[in-house]
C-alpha cells in the first residue's frame, strides 16, 4: 500500500483477508477477531501498513476491538457496511 491510497473499508477488508488467505466477500463482520486467527502479531504486520496512510492509527485501541467490523471502523472512521 502507498501513501497515495485510502484506507476505505473495502480496502481493510481486503488487507485482512489476504492475511486470513479468505476472500474478503467471505468475511464475517460480526465475527470476533480471535476466532477468526488474527493475533497481536498479525495486527502489528498491518497497523505498520495502515499506518503509512493514517499515521495517527493507535495499536492499542484497535487491540481493544473484538469483532472485524470494529476494526473495519476504527481503522477508517466509518462503519462497515454488512
Amino acid at each position: 500500500m502507498t501513501s497515495a491510497e485510502m484506507l476505505t473499508g473495502e480496502r481493510v477488508a481486503r488487507d485482512i483477508a489476504d492475511i486470513l488467505e479468505t476472500p474478503a466477500s467471505e468475511l464475517d463482520y460480526a465475527a470476533k477477531v480471535s476466532d477468526v486467527g488474527l493475533d497481536s502479531l498479525t495486527l502489528i504486520t498491518l497497523v505498520e501498513e495502515w499506518r503509512a496512510v493514517k499515521p495517527d492509527l493507535n495499536f492499542q485501541e484497535l487491540m481493544a476491538k473484538e469483532t472485524l467490523g470494529e476494526w473495519i471502523d476504527a481503522v477508517t472512521d466509518s462503519a462497515p457496511k454488512i
